[in-house]
């Protein structure tokens, strides 16, 4: 998730809808309950100011735990 870049939130018929960019530069367009990254992690919410994404993974003890990650709009310097 931390290599994704969010480029744009946008809110068409009070759906909002995202802009994520890869490292490559290949974008993609995501909407709530969208899976994302490597752990399959649900897209939770999306809001003016990013993405909240719940991801679920098994520890060293195999016990299964809950990540929540959010990715923001980053300004360029």
């Amino acid at each position: 998730l931390s290599e994704l870049k969010l480029v744009a939130v946008v809110v068409i018929d009070n759906m909002p809808t995202a802009m994520l960019e890869d490292p490559t530069g290949y974008g993609y367009v995501i909407r709530k309950g969208a899976l994302i990254g490597p752990n399959e992690g649900v897209v939770e919410r999306v809001t003016p100011a990013g993405l909240l994404v719940k991801e679920q993974f098994e520890n060293a003890s195999g016990e299964i735990e809950t990540k929540v990650s959010t990715i923001t709009i980053q300004q360029d310097e």
